[in-house]
């Protein structure tokens, strides 16, 4: 008999491998509801331990649900899709991944900056203003994290 339930919802990811790797291997039951129609899957996060989400809007409606949860984990930076006043009234922490997909997002701004300036330059001899360099841009656009990363990114 399992010692906890962590349940993963709704995260389109092709492989929840790692995950269940490491619940079950410290005793727990791992259940990858993504594949299961919505009414499905909630019904196994009812009496689960931990619940695991990347998309799915954790409204009051849901969380009062969750009869045993202790913890719901964001797969991403934020957590606006959970309802933190209901999980709080519930008992339920919340936890996220605030280094999820820095590097994916500093390339991101780096690559679309240079983009920019060079149809800028592309339709006029001078730019409108000075080129900054990208890591300055960034500092500003980005959280510290991922302006820290593009910089070591430009430094290569």
């Amino acid at each position: 008999m399992a010692r906890f339930k962590v349940v993963s919802i709704q995260h389109e990811y092709p492989s929840t491998e790692h995950e269940r790797r490491i619940v079950t291997g410290a005793g727990g039951e791992y259940v990858d509801a993504d594949g299961l129609p919505l009414e499905e899957a909630l019904r196994h996060c009812e009496d689960a331990d931990a619940i695991l989400v990347r998309w799915l809007k954790m409204g009051p409606d849901l969380i009062q649900r969750f009869r045993r949860c202790k913890i719901i984990i964001r797969y991403g930076v934020g957590y606006d899709n959970v309802d933190l006043a209901a999980a709080t009234e519930a008992g339920i922490m919340v936890g996220h991944s605030p280094s999820y997909c820095v590097d994916e997002v500093a390339t991101h701004a780096r690559l679309h900056g240079r983009t920019a300036r060079f149809d800028c330059q592309s339709r006029s001899a001078a730019p409108p203003g000075p080129v900054r360099r990208m890591d300055a841009e960034l500092r500003g656009a980005l959280a510290d994290e991922a302006a820290r990363t593009a910089a070591r990114q430009q430094a290569c």
